[in-house]
Parts: C-alpha cells; sequence; structure tokens
C-alpha cells in the first residue's frame, strides 16, 4: 500500500515539474514545446484546464486555428477571468477557419462581455472586436451591420493606421447598400478630417526629370483581382519617357509580386512603414505623378497622399467612387462610369479614358467550347460575385427569370457557400423567397475558379455593386454576362466593362429590363453558343484588352496633365516676380 502511495507521489511530482516547464517554455513563446508537454500531461485531469489554456494559446500563435479553438473550449480558465478575451479568441479561430457564422456568434458574446476590459484597453479591445466582427458579418452578408461595426471601429480606433482603414471600410461597405449617392460623397470628404495633421509638402523647388517618374501605390501587387488590371499599367510604359517607382502596402510577396517588381524601374516594399514615412519616402524619390490603385480598399496606401509627396495626385480603377481625399487631383475614370457633365459625386477632376480598364488574360486556362445547355438540355445561370453584394431585390429577379425559363438552374459560387451554418442560412433565405430549391447550387471557392465558367451559359450581375473582375473573367471564358447600371459610379462598374469590350448591349438600366435581357438571351441557344465560341476573341480584339493604345492614352494623359502643371509653375512663378 506504502509503495502505490509513493510511486503515486513520485508521479505528481514529475507532473509538477513537467508543467512548471511548460510554464517557462510558454513564457518563451516556445509554442512547438509547449504543445507537447501539454499533450503529454493532458491525459491527467487534476491539471487540464491551465494545460488546455496555454496549449489553446500555443495553437493560436502558431495559426492552427482548428486546434486552438478545440483546446481553449476545454476549459473555463480563461472565460472566468476574461470572458471578453475569450470569446474574441475563439471567435478569431472560427473566422480564420472560414466558420463565419459562428465566429459571429462568438463576437456577439465577447461584446456583450466588453465590461472584462475598462480605459484604454476596452476602447483598443472594442475597435478590434468591432473590426473582426465587421468582416465575418461581411461574408455572411449582413452588410448594414458591418457598415455600422467599422464605422463603430473608426471611432475607437487607436491608431491613425487603423482609423483610415476602419473609415475606408465603412466607405467600402456602404457600396454594398442601396442609398443617395450625395451622403456617400460627403462621408468620403471626412477623410480630410482624421487626416488634419499631416503636413503637406510644397514643390516649388521640384526638379525636372528627363524622364516623368511614375509612382504607383497598391496592396494589391500579388494574386488579387487587381493584379490583371494594375500589370498593363506598369509593364506596358515607354521606358524611353517614363521611369516607373511602385510602392507596396501589402504583405503577401508571391509570384505576381516579382511580376511587378520586374516590370518596374524602382522598388518600395512599405507595409510596416507610417503614412508619413511612406510620403517621405516618395518626396524623396522625387515623383512627378503618384497614382494610387487602391483608394479606400483594404492596406491601401491612399491616406499617404494627404502628405502631397508628388506635386500631382491620381487615384484610380481599385476603388468605385470619390476618394474624397483633397489633396487628390484626378480620378481615372471613363464616361461609362463618370458621363461628362454628371461628376458632381466627384472631388477629384475626372482624367477621362476611352476604358479605365484593361484587362489581363490568363494563358493558364482552356479555351472556350460553346454554351453547355446544348449538352446539358437546360441553362445554367451562374452568379461567381462575393455573397455580400447578392440583395433580396436581385434574388427576386433571379427568381422570376428561373420561373420563365424551363428547367433552368443557378449555381452560386464563392467563399460564402464553403461555412455550411452560411450555406444553411442562404438555403433558407431562397426558400423563403419562394425559390425552387432543386434548382439551385451552392458551390465554395476554388482554384479552378475560372475553368468553373465552362459549366455557366449565362452569368447575372449583381447590384447596386456591380462585378468589375467576375464580369471580366466571364467574358474571358466566352460567358455573356447580363448587368444593371444605375446612378453612383460603383453601380456603373460592369457597364464600363461591357461597353468596353463592344457588349454594351448586356447592361441595361431597370430590374425589369434586366429580367427580359436573360431571359430572351436564354432562349437563343444558336447566339449563346456562338457567344461562348467567340467571346474571348472580341474580348481580345477591344478595347477592354488593348494594352497598347490603353497605355498610350494613359501616357498621353500625363503629359497633358504635367504640362498643365508646369505651365501653371510657370505662370504663378511670373506673377510673383512681377509683383
Amino acid at each position: 500500500m506504502s509503495k502505490g502511495v509513493g510511486g503515486q507521489h513520485k508521479t505528481q511530482k514529475a507532473l509538477a515539474k513537467q508543467f512548471k516547464k511548460m510554464q517557462q517554455v510558454f513564457q518563451n513563446n516556445n509554442w512547438q514545446e509547449v504543445i507537447r508537454i501539454g499533450n503529454v500531461l493532458a491525459v491527467h485531469e487534476e491539471c487540464l484546464p491551465e494545460i488546455a489554456d496555454m496549449v489553446g494559446m500555443a495553437y493560436l500563435n502558431r495559426l492552427e486555428w482548428e486546434k486552438a479553438s478545440h483546446w481553449l473550449q476545454l476549459t473555463d480558465k480563461r472565460k472566468k477571468k476574461n470572458p471578453a478575451d475569450y470569446y474574441w479568441l475563439l471567435g478569431m479561430a472560427e473566422s480564420k477557419q472560414k466558420h463565419y457564422v459562428k465566429a459571429c456568434e462568438f463576437f456577439t458574446l465577447a461584446e456583450k462581455h466588453q465590461d472584462s476590459y475598462t480605459g484604454e484597453l476596452r476602447q483598443a479591445f472594442l475597435a478590434d472586436l468591432w473590426t473582426q466582427h465587421a468582416a465575418a458579418q461581411l461574408v455572411c452578408g449582413e452588410c448594414k451591420e458591418a457598415a455600422m461595426n467599422y464605422h463603430r471601429a473608426s471611432q475607437y480606433a487607436v491608431t491613425l493606421r487603423d482609423r483610415c482603414q476602419m473609415y475606408a471600410s465603412w466607405l467600402m461597405m456602404r457600396h454594398n447598400i442601396e442609398e443617395p449617392w450625395q451622403g456617400l460623397v460627403k462621408d468620403s470628404v471626412g477623410i480630410n478630417e482624421i487626416l488634419k495633421d499631416a503636413k503637406p509638402y510644397t514643390h516649388e523647388k521640384h526638379p525636372v526629370h528627363d524622364k516623368l517618374r511614375i509612382g504607383y501605390i497598391s496592396p494589391d501587387f500579388r494574386n488579387n483581382v487587381m493584379f490583371y488590371f494594375a500589370y498593363q499599367l506598369l509593364a506596358g510604359h515607354t521606358r524611353n519617357d517614363f521611369t516607373i517607382y511602385a510602392y507596396y502596402c501589402g504583405y503577401i510577396e508571391d509570384g505576381f509580386t516579382e511580376d511587378i517588381k520586374q516590370a518596374s524601374d524602382e522598388w518600395r516594399h512599405v507595409a510596416d512603414w507610417s503614412y508619413e514615412e511612406i510620403a517621405k519616402q516618395i518626396y524623396e524619390d522625387e515623383i512627378d505623378i503618384l497614382v494610387d490603385l487602391a483608394g479606400h480598399s483594404a492596406y491601401s496606401g491612399l491616406p499617404a497622399m494627404a502628405w502631397k509627396p508628388a506635386p500631382i495626385q491620381i487615384s484610380g480603377l481599385g476603388y468605385m467612387s470619390t476618394t474624397g481625399l483633397r489633396t487628390v487631383d484626378y480620378l481615372l475614370t471613363d464616361e461609362a462610369c463618370n458621363p461628362m457633365g454628371k461628376t458632381s459625386q466627384l472631388i477629384e477632376q475626372p482624367l477621362y479614358l476611352s476604358s479605365m480598364f484593361c484587362y489581363t488574360g490568363r494563358i493558364d486556362v482552356p479555351e472556350p467550347q460553346g454554351t453547355p445547355c446544348l449538352q446539358n438540355g437546360y441553362i445554367t445561370f451562374g452568379v461567381f460575385n462575393r455573397y455580400q453584394k447578392v440583395t433580396d431585390e436581385m434574388l427576386q429577379a433571379w427568381n422570376f427569370i428561373l420561373q420563365k425559363v424551363p428547367k433552368s438552374r443557378l449555381l452560386f459560387k464563392g467563399e460564402a457557400f464553403g461555412d455550411a451554418l452560411l450555406t444553411d442560412r442562404v438555403y433558407h433565405r431562397l426558400q423563403a423567397l419562394g425559390f425552387d430549391m432543386e434548382s439551385i447550387l451552392f458551390e465554395n471557392a476554388s482554384a479552378d475558379y475560372m475553368e468553373r465558367y465552362l459549366d455557366v451559359d449565362i452569368a447575372l450581375d449583381t447590384y447596386p455593386y456591380t462585378g468589375g473582375g467576375t464580369t471580366c473573367d466571364a467574358l474571358y471564358m466566352g460567358v455573356p454576362v447580363v448587368a444593371r447600371y444605375g446612378e453612383n459610379q460603383g453601380a456603373r462598374f460592369a457597364l464600363s466593362v461591357l461597353k468596353a469590350a463592344g457588349l454594351e448591349d448586356l447592361a441595361v438600366e431597370t430590374v425589369e429590363a434586366y429580367c427580359e435581357k436573360a431571359i430572351a438571351l436564354a432562349s437563343d441557344k444558336v447566339l449563346l453558343d456562338a457567344l461562348h465560341k467567340n467571346l474571348r476573341n472580341m474580348v481580345m480584339r477591344s478595347r477592354l484588352m488593348d494594352t497598347r493604345n490603353y497605355v498610350a492614352e494613359v501616357e498621353a494623359a500625363y503629359r497633358r496633365i504635367w504640362d498643365d502643371y508646369r505651365d501653371k509653375e510657370v505662370s504663378a512663378i511670373g506673377l510673383h516676380c512681377d509683383g
């Protein structure tokens, strides 16, 4: 008996020693060793709460989200100590696994326990919580709620970068919601108040270079939809006349990043820099014309323009409205997005091109073979736009189209449908609107995204936030896109793309015309087949993919506004001397 007690004592002593070692390696951030010891000790229930908490945190730091969620929920130790932090951590773990519905539930619980923090810690906690909650709500299609949380986060954010990014996200989310453009323009101008302490550079002594120095700033010089528009600008420039500087605000570097590096004369990776530091570098690089390619998109470098580091500043391509920033001089656009005489939505001067976009086609995708309905015996409509763009109004229109086209099906494809709970929620949303659910297919985002267009007869665009990249991708894969356009610039992107591709007739102004267009196209199998077989060649010969003329037009615009700037500078100097 005494021998058994002695053996038990030795075991407990060994466990205590191991547990102490685990605490030490936890303090030293040796996560792999924490996990190793934790798994050995976890079989002894008497120390499970402390072990589970440390192992859960170790997995979080290793970005192993599923395991982190599992271990953290084995114990209520952290929940008792700080429930807000506990639920926030679980929300993050679920969000990283793309379990957005579950993440929202945990974030809601975290907010209910916000009193776990006080003072400045509470402010910082809420700013981060609302940011993460908004991101999850967005994927779930809860756009109004996401916009509200981004706005609250911008008001509570501690750093200038966070305030700018959350305010920008608030503006961006508003494009998913149909509202009068005047309110969005007014709120866009609010970015100037956030950046009011920026002291703009002056350029009276700006040197004249043999070649114009053009700076492009973006967070999307990587595998991103904007790469397929930005690349033409950088790679196509006339090197005898222009020197190209690229300022990368993103964190991920891949083969696409390398392509941008090769297309640039100078490369600056500025992701971890402050906006003021970015502006200082641009100023020291003596950039003549600075072009922002992201607007109010995530991780944008747009706020650096508040310091006016270049004499001429332009924004365009990556955002669908005015920036509102008064130090931005021009906005790249076209008449489809911003009709002449109707530019009161812009703070900037419109810099018109024949087409705002120039699309880069892919060489790693198959050739379109013809409309699939001829083999299937039914029409397949496709919506590959992000789910947050899907409104009840458009769902009702799509349901009407399905009812008028016998045996037709509708394929939804996107990140939202990788979350089983969210997919179930969407299923019931459509069911409540009267859809025949046997005609509906849901599919997660996948690497063969482009190839999946080959199974679609007609793509249906969203509204009021229309498609840009998805519209181009569909056309390139031979799939006609039926689109609707409105008054706001963001509701006219698809019109711009279709007009540049020579397919303006596929864009209409009312929901009734939208339905009629889709139904008529579905009934003409001969036309559909011809479009599927010929659209790619048509698009490649159109303005939408005419790199040479697009870049020539952009360069001519750059020279024109630079000459105008120099003439004004000379005139100003003359007036000063006369005075």
